[in-house]
């Protein structure tokens, strides 16, 4: 991925550090939260992709060089196929008119049995 310039960054923007002299920050993921008039971005590094529901607290915004960010995009919320190995279009060729010759409800039967969806909630206890 090639760094990032100052104009295609955007508040709220999720991105990940890297090639800082703090070593231990690299590959941190972060949320912008300011853009500033002296050439550093503003990256809140916890509470990015998972909002802590109990936690009050933020953590300290980190002033960062635009060339020390990565976009990171977010997975979208269509169901995967299982293992990654083969789209629901795919599989619509398949085992439809095009392969196995199979009525269409029947294809989306089994389409929707090789799907896994997106986890989006997940909370853990007892620990």
């Amino acid at each position: 991925r090639h760094p990032c310039a100052m104009e295609n960054l955007e508040v709220g923007q999720l991105v990940r550090l890297v090639n800082l002299q703090r070593a231990e920050l690299n590959h941190h993921l972060g949320r912008i939260e300011e853009l500033t008039s002296n050439g550093r971005v503003g990256v809140r590094l916890h509470n990015t992709i998972w909002k802590d529901q109990e936690s009050k607290e933020e953590s300290p915004m980190l002033a960062v060089k635009p060339e020390n960010l990565r976009r990171v995009s977010l997975p979208s919320d269509a169901p995967l196929p299982v293992l990654d190995s083969i789209g629901r279009r795919s599989i619509s060729r398949l085992f439809g008119d095009t392969g196995w010759g199979l009525p269409d409800n029947v294809v989306a039967g089994i389409a929707s049995w090789l799907q896994i969806l997106r986890v989006s909630d997940v909370t853990v206890t007892g620990c």
